[in-house]
């Protein structure tokens, strides 16, 4: 019951944590940073921040979903 608990205590603040990963002052760090096969880091940047917090919560969800059903 207790890892339920910090699953679901990570799962509120992963919005937290997206929204301070995507400030504008955080991606504005990428801005002269160069590119990568033409695409800029910022940009990359922004994408793979996007990527990771879908991954983590399709993460999060499954084990939410899995210890409800134990």
């Amino acid at each position: 019951m207790a890892n339920r608990q910090k699953t679901r205590e990570v799962a509120f603040v992963l919005p937290v944590v997206g929204v301070l990963l995507l400030l504008s002052p955080l991606v504005s760090l990428f801005k002269d940073a160069g590119s990568v096969f033409g695409i800029p880091m910022a940009v990359l940047y922004v994408f793979g921040v996007w990527v990771a917090l879908i991954v983590v919560a399709v993460l999060l969800a499954r084990r939410l979903k899995s210890s409800e059903n134990h």
